[in-house]
């Protein structure tokens, strides 16, 4: 990142970042999912939410702590 010049959110933007898959689970399920995946022994953890936009010039997405990424 630092090499390229490669603003934070970029780089959010084009590379997954070490997350490897993503589920998009119902809220009313999400212990459940988690519970399942840990007794596999692989980790799990909430990475955000979907939401409706208030309108089309809101951001699409939002990404929090990336001041964190220098």
């Amino acid at each position: 990142q630092s090499t390229g010049g490669i603003e934070s959110y970029e780089m959010a933007r084009v590379f997954n970042c070490g997350v490897g898959i993503l589920l998009y689970v119902d809220p009313a399920h999400v212990d459940a999912c988690l519970a399942a995946i840990s007794a596999t022994g692989h980790q799990a953890w909430v990475a955000g939410e979907l939401t409706t936009r208030a309108n089309d010039a809101d951001d699409a997405v939002i990404l929090n702590g990336l001041e964190t990424w220098a």
